[in-house]
């Protein structure tokens, strides 16, 4: 059951492994080293209630420790490579001002920001799951997606302007 279980979740994880590295390549590297730490796990361990959580909990610690070995050698990654829009290659191609306008505001968002919102925005994550593989509390969660709605919905007001409180008719102006 469990190869089969890690084997149901690859297409998952590389696409989490493609937001992480934004490079296909890197990817497939990320979710081979993840899947073999992963199987070594659960040769000393029983499996996890949730694998998919599991999973990518290691996968992201795994690209943690890169980007840590790689920021401190001298030729880390630009600010340009962290930037979202080669995370989403197929919006990138989009003609469209909104999704163009989507993703500048995506990419705008502060990184912890980002990753809960791909997580539970684009992935679909649960708010549980989502903590599990961040390795914080759900309610930490919740209030990061909710500032990530409340920025996304101010740059993208031209789309979706706020309905203004509207005064109830039945009542006065308070000038009685």
């Amino acid at each position: 059951m469990t190869s089969r279980a890690i084997l149901a979740e690859l297409p998952r994880m590389r696409e989490y492994a493609r937001y992480l590295t934004r490079d296909s390549s890197n990817a497939d590297d990320l979710v081979q080293d993840s899947v073999a730490r992963a199987i070594t796990a659960l040769n000393d361990q029983d499996e996890p209630d949730s694998m998919r959580a599991w999973l990518f909990s290691i996968m992201r610690n795994r690209h943690i420790d890169i980007m840590r070995r790689k920021a401190a050698a001298p030729d880390g990654l630009s600010a340009d490579a962290l930037d979202f829009e080669h995370a989403m290659p197929d919006m990138r191609l989009e003609a469209s001002d909104f999704l163009r306008d989507l993703n500048k505001a995506f990419g705008s968002l502060p990184a912890e920001l980002k990753e809960t919102m791909w997580l539970v925005g684009v992935q679909g994550y649960s708010y549980a799951e989502s903590a599990t593989v961040m390795d914080i509390p759900v309610g930490t969660v919740r209030s990061r997606v909710f500032r990530a709605r409340e920025l996304l919905r101010d740059q993208m007001s031209d789309y979706f302007p706020r309905v203004q409180e509207q005064q109830d008719p039945g009542k006065g102006d308070g000038d009685d």
